[in-house]
């Protein structure tokens, strides 16, 4: 027989009642040896079996909050004062906690000197009691120390509901008052602010807008929802838009295959295999027509597109086709990449040297700056470098020091960049570190908004860059795919904690082919669900005040602008390209990366902890539907046969003449475009000017340029 003390006898005392008529004798008799032996010694403890539903009564003991005491019984209330006026409670002034009542329909209600138990089968010897009476609802209690079971004495209070009521009541603070206007509440109706203040100059929408670049943020707009979709041709590209937007997304964001970004016509032998088979083909203005043929463009808030080396290309076809189409470019946003620095050291659709690459890129940042004010030009890429193996403090120091770079550019043409300091984008991914991320969001607007404010004279209300995210394409995993969803999802947590104004989130198949339509979905879902049903856009910057994560934004403003001051004391943006020091110190952040992984430092599950057994998806080359290719160059021949040759000559010929004089080449790409002049005829027409990159160069050696200088 067990006795309190034993191993295994438990903390606790239950005393159970049920309605089963064949118990009760023995349950009566089981009565009687608990009486008897509480008039022994005072005390008592009847074990009952674990799975016995219970009332929960927590109780404080000596400031910290003491075992889970299971309860079960029902008695009289005049047996409870006969019991305790002859055993008195040696220990009194902890408080209870809380009650849970848990009552099955099988418990019997209170019955007078009747403590029935399933397995009442312990010896009661020195342990505790604890009765609750029902009818008089109050908790009495006698608790002793029992030899070594218990490590210290436990202070049980012997108190009424109302006394209980009343002290839990003297714990309640003030609310604090909400004043701001459009208050939102939580889930149990609380009244939340739009924001919580801190010290007077740090609050959303103040300068340099670590907390966010307006005061109410996401209470006046989401961020733009954006999928990158791209597939096969203009027409299968146009109705996907269509799913998606009907679906919700507020975006567009248009995934042009390899031949296109790299300024290649479908029917170069170059392009052979790769038509439609990561994106769309663009080869003139009639694909961008038949794109957008239809869609509802007031839905659109951005139309973007990873055009780089080809950006102001690409800003020719859209301009020309919204002529076409009678489409006012005052009521649609066009939303540039046109960072071709970036493609050097991560992407590698590059065309013509670094040096002419970024005065291409300006060119369009120029003319959108006189023409199109509310257009976004350029966006100062990251992601890629992320994606290629760089760290966070990476990503943002090489963004920070292309835009460095062409805003000098446009400067020195006399180009206002208070003026389109409102249009500026920076690019980063977003990773699964959902604390790193945030803060690497709030730390990047803060250099950006000293940087603008400081070197370019942008005012300080100004002075808030936006930022661009996509949720890393890099951290997704080949092994069981389907976590990927969960990653995904973390993603763009950590992307709107650091407070994003678009978004696009990875499908959750990329690991493993293109993304599926059903997974592209999926995707946009979870952005609408995190938007909607999470809570996180309630408050803005809710992260703000946190030790961790306002210690991190530090760490990582430092950290950034001391890797920005090493890209800079290596000649800049554009010399650390050609000297290869960048790609080299990039490519060592991918093998430390890489190592980490193999040795168990990072984790990644399913991968090298707790792999499973799971057969990894079958990785089928990806094959475009059979014919997209003849399609395309079918499209490409109409185009050729129908132009007037002498307009089309006339404009390349002013095309050229405009890069070899240093002028600005978008009007001159207007006219070529309008002259239906191929995206390989325009870009073979550039490269006899500005020369085109040779990749084959070792470290350190010069890149080739040819033509004159601009």
């Amino acid at each position: 027989m067990k006795r309190p003390g034993d191993s295994g006898f438990p903390e606790q005392l239950a005393i159970g009642a049920r309605n089963e008529t064949a118990d009760r004798d023995r349950n009566v008799r089981q009565a009687a040896r608990i009486e008897g032996a509480a008039h022994r010694s005072g005390e008592f403890n009847v074990r009952t079996r674990q799975d016995a539903q219970s009332d929960h009564i927590r109780l404080l003991g000596d400031g910290d909050v003491s075992d889970l005491v299971r309860l079960v019984a029902y008695t009289d209330e005049d047996d409870l004062e006969t019991l305790f006026a002859q055993h008195p409670c040696k220990y009194a002034g902890a408080p209870v906690v809380s009650v849970q009542t848990h009552l099955g329909d099988n418990y019997s209600p209170p019955v007078s000197r009747r403590l029935a138990s399933t397995h009442a089968d312990y010896d009661l010897g020195n342990s505790s009691v604890l009765v609750y009476s029902q009818r008089s609802q109050f908790f009495k209690a006698h608790w002793r120390r029992a030899s070594n079971t218990y490590p210290r004495d436990r202070k049980i209070l012997m108190t009424a509901l109302d006394d209980l009521a009343s002290l839990l009541r003297s714990w309640v603070k003030p609310d604090e008052t909400v004043e701001q206007a459009a208050k939102k509440t939580t889930s149990s109706r609380l009244p939340i602010p739009a924001f919580y203040a801190g010290p007077a100059n740090d609050r959303p929408g103040s300068f340099p807008f670590g907390r966010g670049i307006t005061e109410r943020m996401y209470h006046d707009e989401l961020w733009v929802m954006g999928m990158y979709s791209g597939y096969v041709s203009p027409k299968e590209t146009n109705t996907r838009f269509r799913n998606l937007l009907a679906a919700g997304q507020t975006g567009l964001s248009i995934a042009l295959d390899l031949p296109t970004q790299i300024g290649v016509d479908s029917d170069d032998p170059l392009a052979a295999g790769e038509v439609g088979k990561v994106g769309v083909p663009l080869n003139s203005v009639e694909d961008m027509l038949a794109l957008l043929d239809g869609l509802p463009l007031h839905q659109v808030r951005q139309m973007r597109s990873t055009a780089n080396a080809i950006g102001p290309i690409f800003a020719a076809f859209v301009i020309v086709a919204l002529e076409e189409l009678a489409i006012d470019p005052a009521v649609f946003r066009l939303f540039l990449q046109n960072d071709p620095l970036k493609e050097f050291s991560s992407r590698g659709t590059w065309i013509f040297p670094p040096g002419p690459s970024a005065r291409f890129a300006v060119d369009a940042i120029e003319y959108f700056a006189k023409h199109h004010p509310t257009w976004q030009p350029i966006q100062f890429c990251g992601y890629h470098v992320r994606d290629t193996g760089g760290t966070a403090v990476q990503e943002v120091a090489v963004a920070t020091a292309n835009g460095i770079a062409y805003l000098d550019e446009a400067e020195r043409r006399g180009v206002e960049i208070a003026g389109i300091a409102p249009s500026l984008f920076l690019f980063l991914s977003s990773s699964v570190d959902i604390f790193e991320e945030a803060a690497k969001f709030r730390a990047a607007r803060r250099l950006w908004a000293r940087l603008l404010h400081e070197r370019y004279g942008v005012p300080k209300e100004k002075a808030a860059i936006k930022i661009f995210s996509y949720t890393l394409g890099g951290a997704l995993a080949a092994h069981e795919p389907q976590n990927n969803i969960v990653r995904v999802a973390y993603e763009a947590l950590g992307a709107v904690l650091g407070g994003v104004q678009t978004l696009a989130t990875s499908s959750w198949d990329e690991a493993h082919s293109l993304p599926s339509e059903e997974a592209a979905h999926l995707a946009l879902r979870t952005q609408q669900i995190l938007a909607h049903e999470t809570g996180v856009t309630k408050v803005v910057d809710p992260l703000a005040g946190s030790y961790y994560v306002e210690a991190l934004t530090r760490r990582l403003e430092n950290e950034i602008t001391r890797y920005a001051v090493t890209l800079l004391e290596h000649g800049g943006a554009i010399r650390v390209i050609e000297s290869g020091f960048l790609t080299q110190e990039l490519a060592d952040a991918a093998y430390r990366d890489y190592q980490e992984v193999c040795e168990g430092e990072r984790l990644i599950v399913g991968v090298n902890f707790k792999p499973s057994n799971q057969p990894m998806p079958e990785n089928l080359p990806f094959a475009v539907p059979p014919g997209t290719a003849e399609e395309a160059i079918g499209r490409l021949q109409q185009v050729r046969m129908r132009r007037n040759a002498q307009r089309w000559r006339v404009a390349l010929d002013g095309l050229c003449s405009a890069a070899r004089e240093g002028r600005n080449t978008v009007p001159a790409l207007l006219e070529a475009t309008r002259a239906r002049a191929t995206i390989g005829e325009i870009t073979e027409t550039l490269a006899t000017v500005f020369g085109r990159h040779d990749s084959s160069v070792e470290y350190g050696a010069p890149l080739r340029e040819s033509g004159a200088p601009r």
